[in-house]
């Protein structure tokens, strides 16, 4: 376990992403620090030299999403993030409602992919990002995410053979 929020700088990043939340690049400021702890405790501690699962525990008010611009076109009425703001589908009193609001979406890819391990995207000055570790989020209350973690260490850590996603925009 990597308590990111005792270090100086995810912190400090995190102080300014209070005081700034309404602009993405204080979010991905986070995010960006984070990657860096991640990265660094990876390459230069031998008890993390093994990883391969990285699991964020907190929604995007814990630990930001990396933000991304959407770069959708907006015809005839458009489905770009921005017009779920419009379309008055979106509360801005959160987070993720101000990152629809900036007409970004948002991703968790960002912290699965090593330093400097992105591809280039379809678009000019677009980048994907091509994660080299296994990653998840468990976004659930306090209570919810301890079950789930407890129901894992009974289960001698046995990650299940298959599993089933869905989800809907």
């Amino acid at each position: 376990i990597l308590y990111v929020e005792l270090d100086p700088a995810v912190n400090q990043a995190y102080n300014q992403w209070i005081t700034n939340s309404s602009y993405p690049e204080y979010a991905n400021y986070v995010v960006e620090k984070v990657k860096e702890l991640i990265n660094s405790k990876i390459t230069s501690d031998t008890r993390y030299s093994t990883v391969r699962y990285i699991v964020i525990i907190g929604d995007d008010r814990i630990i930001p999403f990396y933000r991304v611009k959407d770069e959708t076109h907006d015809r005839q009425g458009g489905y770009s993030e921005r017009s779920y703001y419009q379309q008055g589908y979106v509360n801005t009193s959160n987070p993720t409602g101000v990152a629809i609001k900036n007409n970004t979406y948002l991703m968790d890819d960002y912290y699965y992919t090593p330093i400097g391990g992105w591809g280039s995207g379809a678009r000019k000055a677009q980048r994907s990002y091509i994660p080299h570790y296994f990653g998840g989020r468990l976004v659930e209350r306090p209570l919810e995410i301890a079950g789930q973690l407890e129901a894992f260490l009974l289960s001698d850590g046995i990650i299940p053979n298959s599993g089933f996603a869905t989800g809907y925009d």
